[in-house]
């Protein structure tokens, strides 16, 4: 059982990581619609690039952004929901919340990616803000929970405050709900990047999983060529980073809780 573990943790770090840091040329300049073969393994589209090396930088786009949306999302919860211990900040902080909660993510974000520039830094900053307030609302919930503990009021009668106060009885034992909370919004930001591609919002120019998969869907007659594999390939691949994301995660979490 450790054994599998241990291979389950790698197959998920390999997955957050190799995209990160393989970064293939999309290439091109080939037949259209060729089928799969030893030099194209799976076929070329219909504008002559190989299908392959364009999943491989689709997957590196759709997890570098994101792994950057959701670690933005979750730093400025985080900060936010520091700011909610002081008596004002918290119920300017959970008014702006329970306002931000009511509307549902999918529409907030559509509207959104449909008025701001089409552009991967906007749709980057949208999908980090939407991460924001779920985040803040789990993370301010452990920390209530922390402000009423026997410890925390033991480390207040002794004179415990400010910054140590802050980081040793606050920040340490919620790092463990920081980290699941970064999981899960990563798994959250890549779905969401697919779908906004997949859409046609944003920067239509940059390789996409969605976009491979709309241009795929939009081909008459791809389930009759070699095109099929962009069905396939796509839905996969966006299944495998997040789950892989989000057994990384848990075990990230396991750990610095044991800790």
């Amino acid at each position: 059982m450790r054994k599998f573990e241990k291979v389950i943790t790698v197959l998920s770090i390999l997955v957050v990581l190799f995209p990160l840091i393989c970064l293939c040329p999309v290439r091109s300049g080939y037949e259209a619609l060729m089928p799969p073969s030893s030099s194209h393994i799976l076929g070329t589209d219909k504008l002559g690039r190989d299908i392959f090396s364009l999943l491989l930088v689709s997957w590196h786009y759709s997890v570098v952004v994101g792994v950057i949306a959701a670690t933005l999302g979750v730093f400025v919860a985080t900060v936010l929901a520091f700011a909610s211990l002081h008596p004002v900040g918290k119920d300017a902080i959970d008014s702006l919340t329970d306002v931000f909660m009511s509307v549902p993510r999918m529409f907030v974000l559509l509207l959104l990616g449909v008025v701001v520039p089409g552009s991967t830094m906007f749709v980057t900053f949208i999908i980090a803000l939407l991460t924001v307030f779920p985040t803040l609302r789990v993370i301010s919930s452990s920390m209530e929970v922390l402000r009423h503990m026997p410890f925390m009021e033991s480390a207040r009668a002794v004179g415990v405050r400010g910054l140590r106060l802050l980081i040793n009885y606050y920040f340490r034992p919620i790092l463990p709900t920081v980290i699941g909370q970064w999981a899960v919004s990563v798994g959250w930001a890549v779905y969401a990047d697919g779908g906004l591609s997949f859409l046609g919002i944003g920067d239509v120019s940059r390789p996409g999983l969605g976009t491979m998969l709309r241009e795929a869907i939009s081909t008459p007659g791809v389930l009759y060529t070699s095109m099929f594999w962009w069905y396939v390939f796509p839905p996969i691949f966006l299944l495998a980073m997040t789950t892989g994301i989000l057994i990384l995660g848990s075990h990230l979490h396991a750990d610095i809780g044991r800790r």
